[in-house]
């Protein structure tokens, strides 16, 4: 007998072999089915500055499940940069992609921090308070954005405004009327990125049709009513704030972050108890809250380099305990059902 039939003997008959197989095959149909039909996805980022850190170990971590497709993302300041980056990335280079893209904006900004550090040092010399000075405006904010050099070389805004691409949300706030202003697939920009990422003290507004914006975090932090439009099997809100806190706010910097905190999430608290009651979907709303995994760091903080990667692992633990979270519950209602409603391709 051949070596051929021998193994061939092995798996088509009674015993181990057999049982191998039939394994083997039902791995391979449960993969298939997997594939198939993914499950869909509409993700909300809130912004809060350094702590989008979080977000990216998010969106990281879910880019590795394959049986996930993404149809919107919403998102305002650091959470429309990184849902920019996130869809930007994939559409160019696949969920490597998404992740190559995300990960040179936060080490771009990691960089930054450590020279701003560098420059703000006791032993700064005249030349080089020369040319922060020249960077800088009468108020106080920077003339110059460095934000739009490093978008410019991470996200690809053809890419954003492909047909093919998930559906982008992008809130700004309009100086004006304080009314925030949705940018989509069709409209959006360098310019609308830093307009959602704009606060005042720091960074020049940015004028888009003649019209002044700043963060939109001040309106829309995020924008959820678009999602409320768009059919998917979930929609996860990765929230960075929350209001209120667990005892009075005392010192001058407790005071400070609650007032934050309070600005940059009052519009989401009150968008969210209206669409709750008009759209039952969002009842079911899923959740992953940083004040979970990390309470001390707050969105004024500087993002070093130590901070944004700390922020960054515990955004991939939170989104490992979602899914897993929700393969439990997939499990216990139907052992024989579709398989977990979760992965990431668009």
């Amino acid at each position: 007998m051949t070596m051929r039939e021998t193994i061939n003997n092995w798996l088509y008959g009674s015993g181990p072999g057999r049982r191998l197989r039939l394994a083997y095959l039902r791995a391979a149909r449960d993969f298939d089915r997997r594939t198939v039909k993914p499950a869909t996805l509409n993700l909300a980022l809130q912004g809060g500055g350094v702590l989008g850190a979080f977000t990216w170990g998010v969106l990281d971590r879910l880019s590795h499940e394959r049986a996930l497709q993404v149809k919107a993302i919403t998102g305002a300041s650091a959470g429309a940069l990184n849902a920019a980056l996130f869809i930007s990335g994939f559409m160019t280079g696949g969920a490597s992609g998404a992740r190559h893209a995300l990960k040179a904006f936060w080490t771009d900004i990691a960089d930054a921090s450590s020279f701003s550090a560098f420059m703000f040092s006791p032993m700064m010399m005249s030349a080089q308070q020369d040319l922060w000075r020249q960077a800088m405006t009468g108020a106080g904010a920077m003339s110059v954005n460095p934000l739009r050099a490093t978008l410019a070389k991470t996200v690809d805004i053809d890419a954003l405004r492909s047909p093919e691409a998930p559906a982008l949300f992008v809130s700004a706030t309009h100086v004006k009327t304080a009314k925030p202003r949705i940018f989509t697939n069709a409209d959006i920009s360098i310019d609308a990125l830093l307009a959602s990422a704009c606060l005042p003290n720091i960074h020049p507004t940015v004028w888009i049709d003649g019209e002044p914006y700043w963060d939109g975090g001040f309106s829309a932090n995020p924008a959820m009513a678009p999602l409320a439009r768009i059919e998917a099997d979930r929609t996860l809100l990765v929230r960075l704030i929350e209001s209120g806190a667990e005892g009075l706010p005392k010192s001058g910097a407790e005071v400070d972050a609650y007032m934050k905190n309070l600005l940059f999430n009052r519009s989401l608290d009150e968008e969210l108890a209206r669409l709750q009651d008009e759209h039952p979907q969002m009842r079911d709303l899923d959740v992953i809250a940083l004040g979970e995994y990390e309470t001390k760091a707050q969105i004024s903080n500087r993002p070093t380099p130590a901070l944004i990667r700390s922020l960054h692992e515990k955004g991939e633990r939170a989104a490992e305990d979602y899914l897993s979270r929700i393969r439990r519950a997939a499990d216990a209602s139907d052992d024989d059902g579709p398989e977990d409603p979760v992965a990431v391709t668009a």
